[in-house]
């Protein structure tokens, strides 16, 4: 024991209660070996939560002598599955990204727990591995009652990187055997109304020194977190093209032509002179002038899918200018150009029923 009360002091922890419920000297050199073991592999995580007591060392002797194979390193997984989920929640979101996706996933996350505790008998017992036995049908149905169905993604995005931050990665069996039963929600499909003239007056209410990120997007299509990762090595002046920075998806990456005669919007636009919050904070108070509150910065991208559309541009050409991946993604704008279509022909019915009409009656 002086040796272990030596060695936890070397790695930063005080004493741990082993002593507890130990009936015999067996069980005790038994938790004795197993404290030893976990300090000789410096698994400082798992000797940690037994000195908070997140776990007991009934819980990780029972664990051990069950699962023998799995060694000592398995028993760190098994003490974050056991942990209380809000605190794990808490010590996890500053390692999911800085800034408004960190905040973004906080409401997420908190919304996620209170959707959980309304549901659970006792708030106390609800731990990480508790997730696995959520009825998530019947909680999707609650949450829809109150909120979006865009929140429900929101809220699903989180618990995906959660797990896989917390489980060490997105193969892992437990992440991949929750997320399976999380439903998806079908979000409303976002298309701008935003006209090109309807842009050009947002622009004008931009400070001056803005109106050049503006055009950026909007002329080749890149998400927010894609401009702003621009630098002047992403532009191809020779040919008048943008490299694209992959960020979202492994097939992100791509070069995006831009008009000759607008290519002095993207020399100005890039690198961005602001940073996503206050980009994002002008673009919304040019968007209320106009009394367009609806239109956000991410709209651009969607006026680059929808007036190429219009402009009768054919999907696949439009799929790979934003580069999706899914070409049901594109699908939104060109299906609002077939419904104006059809809408087209209804009135040309209706105007030749009432010309007819108007001829009967004069004759």
């Amino acid at each position: 024991m002086p040796r272990i009360r030596h060695n936890l002091k070397r790695l930063g922890l005080g004493l741990l209660q082993i002593e507890s419920h130990a009936s015999t000297k067996r069980v005790h050199d038994r938790r004795v070996a197993l404290i030893g073991s976990l300090i000789a592999e410096s698994q400082t995580d798992v000797l940690r939560a037994l000195q908070e007591r997140i776990i007991t060392i009934e819980q990780l002797d029972h664990y051990a002598r069950e699962n023998p194979e799995l060694g000592q390193r398995a028993l760190l997984g098994y003490v974050r599955l056991v942990a209380p989920l809000d605190a794990t929640i808490d010590n996890t979101l500053p390692l999911m990204g800085k800034g408004f996706t960190q905040k973004r996933y906080g409401v997420s996350a908190h919304a996620l727990l209170n959707a959980l505790l309304e549901q659970c008998e006792d708030p106390e017992a609800l731990q990480v591995a508790s997730l696995r036995t959520v009825d998530w049908e019947d909680l999707k149905a609650a949450w829809l009652d109150e909120r979006s169905p865009s929140d429900w993604m929101h809220m699903r995005r989180f618990l995906s990187r959660f797990l896989t931050i917390l489980l060490g990665g997105k193969t892992h069996p437990m992440r991949l055997e929750i997320m399976a039963r999380v439903p998806y929600a079908k979000e409303n499909e976002r298309v701008p109304d935003l006209s090109p003239d309807q842009f050009l007056a947002l622009v004008e209410e931009l400070r001056e020194d803005l109106r050049p990120a503006a055009w950026t997007i909007v002329l080749t299509g890149m998400r927010a977190k894609e401009y702003l990762a621009c630098d002047e090595s992403n532009l191809l002046p020779a040919t008048y093209s943008v490299r694209i920075p992959g960020t979202k998806t492994d097939d992100a990456s791509g070069i995006v032509q831009v008009p000759a005669e607008y290519w002095a919007w993207i020399e100005a636009g890039v690198p961005s002179r602001l940073r996503y919050k206050w980009l994002r904070i002008q673009f919304m108070r040019a968007a209320n002038a106009i009394k367009k509150p609806d239109v956000t910065l991410h709209s651009l991208r969607h006026c680059y899918g929808q007036w190429a559309a219009d402009g009768n541009v054919p999907e696949a050409r439009i799929q790979r200018g934003l580069r999706h991946t899914n070409p049901r993604m594109t699908r939104r704008y060109t299906a609002s150009q077939e419904t104006g279509a059809v809408s087209e022909a209804v009135g040309r019915a209706l105007t030749k029923a009432a010309t007819a009409r108007n001829n009967k009656e004069s004759a």
